[in-house]
């Protein structure tokens, strides 16, 4: 503006030359707004943010590479975000847990000899798994009972839970550990204080926390006819079982 100004002045008894001066600075004004304003990024810049970012990313995995300290720190980063997302967002574990392991289990079965690969190695974990795992055995032969007798439970009462095993697994968020079971499961155990709650209201906790609760509650304080109750035989099991007698039974963490 002052150059305008001065070339104004310097231009007072030469009019002819101000028109021209006058257009001049407006055009270049003009051309200030319109460089100032926003623009859509174009090609070139968009790829210059496209490269910056796979510097940054390079970068950041060869530090992960090379800084032990640095390499923890994200690990331990990326395991809490990976907890709070699996526990508050439904959705996302759709979608980066669930959809996966599904899409994998798909393309395996696709293929013949990769799929009996896949059940001769899953065998063989589970099968040691069992061995060194007393608690995982537990649960399983306790689910085996109730799978054996999911037609006569009505014959047993429980002082905590009414067991409800469905024809086809429902996905419910259990009320002791509050995992939502994505995948669904037929056993759940409805919990008696809400039996007078509309079906909507009831609360239900899943097997294993049921399983692992006190034998108190897991054994049922009534039987009807014939049918007898999960009696353990195997030492490993009583033992699990007694463990389970003690008030401290239910502060014991078991993988769900």
């Amino acid at each position: 503006m002052a150059l305008l100004l001065r070339q104004t002045f310097q231009t007072a008894f030469r009019p002819f030359k101000l028109s021209t001066i006058l257009s001049s600075q407006y055009s270049a004004f003009s051309s200030c707004r319109i460089l100032n304003s926003p623009q859509p990024p174009s090609d070139a810049a968009s790829d210059r943010d496209a490269m910056r970012r796979e510097r940054r990313r390079k970068r950041h995995i060869e530090r992960c590479q090379n800084d032990s300290e640095f390499r923890e720190k994200e690990l331990e980063r990326a395991r809490a975000y990976h907890k709070m997302r699996k526990a508050k967002d439904t959705e996302w574990r759709r979608e980066h847990l669930l959809a996966p392991t599904r899409r994998r289990l798909e393309n395996i079965r696709a293929d013949p000899s990769l799929y009996q690969a896949y059940l001769a190695k899953s065998a063989a974990f589970f099968h040691k798994y069992r061995l060194e795992q007393p608690r995982y055995r537990w649960r399983i032969a306790l689910y085996g009972w109730f799978n054996r007798n999911k037609d006569h439970l009505s014959q047993f009462t429980w002082k905590r839970w009414e067991p409800i095993y469905y024809p086809e697994k429902v996905e419910r968020t259990c009320a002791a550990c509050g995992e939502l079971r994505l995948s669904g499961t037929k056993l759940w155990f409805r919990r008696k204080s809400s039996d007078s709650a509309s079906d909507s209201q009831h609360e239900y906790d899943c097997f294993p926390c049921y399983a692992f609760s006190d034998w108190s509650s897991i054994a049922p304080i009534q039987t009807m006819g014939k049918y007898r109750f999960f009696e353990p035989r195997n030492p490993e099991l009583i033992a699990v079982r007694d463990s389970l007698k003690s008030p401290k039974s239910a502060q014991q963490e078991d993988p769900k």
